[in-house]
């Protein structure tokens, strides 16, 4: 079980887009078997800052080499490399694709080889017909 107690207090509004009230102090209390806290964390607030311009800098996240990273926006898997450059990982093995341009190749070996067997099988089976024809 754990329990949060927050303080809201009006502070003097520096901008006029502060807020009026905003926590200032909170209590956070994680409890074990028995009444008494057994992990605690205390928190004030001694400086504000609200709507404040940052450099767009300040939003780039730099995954150290080798960690996995997970794209929300094409749902893909990438793993970062020395260079901070992704490699997509295959969704099946977690091997990276290579990079090159048989990456779509890699992707679809499988719809490849299936439509290359088809299309083997359609002429082999065009040439029996015509054999058998001929005889």
């Amino acid at each position: 079980m754990d329990q949060l107690d927050i303080l809201n207090d009006q502070l003097q509004q520096d901008q006029p887009d502060d807020p009026a009230f905003c926590p200032v102090e909170w209590d956070y209390n994680e409890f074990g078997t028995s009444d008494k806290p057994v992990h605690t964390v205390k928190v004030t607030v001694t400086k504000k800052e609200f709507n404040k311009q940052k450099a767009p800098e300040d939003f780039e996240i730099n995954f150290p080499a080798g960690a996995e990273v997970y794209d929300r926006r094409d749902t893909k898997c990438y793993r970062v490399q020395a260079d901070g450059s992704l490699r997509e990982l295959d969704v099946n093995t977690g091997a990276e694709i290579p990079m090159s341009d048989g990456a779509a190749w890699y992707r679809n070996r499988w719809l490849f080889g299936g439509a290359a067997i088809v299309v083997v099988a359609g002429f082999l089976v065009i040439y029996l017909q015509r054999k058998k024809r001929t005889k």
